[in-house]
């Protein structure tokens, strides 16, 4: 069983109460023992929850993070040159980041759980 990576909209969804997927993502997060987070998602957690819920919370947030809690951070030496390579490959008509990608490169190792169709479409 492949270890699970909750994309950046899983947390915000997690973190904001008043977020339309906030019940969804509390089942998915609460039901877990162990979580993998990268680094490329705490910078874009960290943003969101900046901008919706105040740095104070974000900054919490952020730290709980990398002290291990809720997530395990991913070490992963060539994340940066797969995912610019991915990048580089996909179609120009996609609306995928440069976090999403990594994501998809990432999912050779991990389980990818997302509310992003986008990158369904590519996990497929």
């Amino acid at each position: 069983m492949k270890r699970k990576i909750f994309d950046s909209n899983i947390w915000v969804s997690y973190f904001v109460e008043e977020d339309s997927n906030h019940k969804k993502a509390l089942k998915l997060v609460g039901g877990m023992d162990k979580i993998y987070i990268t680094e490329y998602i705490i910078l874009e957690v960290s943003s969101v929850l900046t901008l919706k819920l105040g740095s104070g919370l974000s900054k919490k947030i952020t730290k709980d993070f990398l002290d291990g809690d809720p997530a395990i951070l991913v070490e992963y030496d060539d994340i940066f040159s797969e995912t610019t390579g991915l990048f580089f490959s996909i179609k120009e008509k996609n609306k995928l980041s440069f976090v999403d990608i990594s994501l998809l490169a990432l999912s050779k190792k991990y389980e990818i759980i997302t509310f992003d169709k986008e990158i369904k479409k590519f996990l497929k």
